[in-house]
């Protein structure tokens, strides 16, 4: 949130509930993790985030059609495949999730990733 709070500041506004439901929700159906049970990383990756969402009464339609679109376009991946343009919601997510990708959580997820996957730490 800190991300798009200076955003704001400085005159780019963001909706700052779309950023806070967005970032709590993007990993919930990471296809990285759901794919050893489907199969399949192109599949839908926001079903779970979405029922989620429409549970919640007091989600405006329009905010919940905008934290599906982060979602699904937040991670690296979709953006080498070219993902869509970039929105100021989208922009502090992704950046977000990428500085805590190359900090002490995200080497701990590829621990976990890795152990999930039954990858060994060290093979010489």
């Amino acid at each position: 949130l800190r991300i798009a709070k200076n955003e704001d500041r400085e005159g780019r506004s963001t909706d700052l509930l779309v950023v806070e439901l967005a970032a709590l929700l993007h990993d919930i159906d990471d296809w990285k993790y759901k794919q050893a049970k489907k199969g399949n990383a192109d599949e839908e990756s926001t079903p779970t985030a979405d029922e989620f969402l429409a549970a919640q009464a007091d989600v405006p339609d329009a905010t919940r059609e905008l934290v599906s679109k982060v979602i699904k376009n937040v991670g690296f991946k979709d953006e080498l495949k070219g993902g869509c343009e970039l929105f100021p919601e989208l922009a502090a997510v992704q950046d977000a999730d990428r500085m805590d990708a190359i900090g002490a959580i995200g080497i701990a997820r590829t621990f976990t990733f890795g152990g999930k996957k039954n990858r060994p730490l060290y093979d010489p």
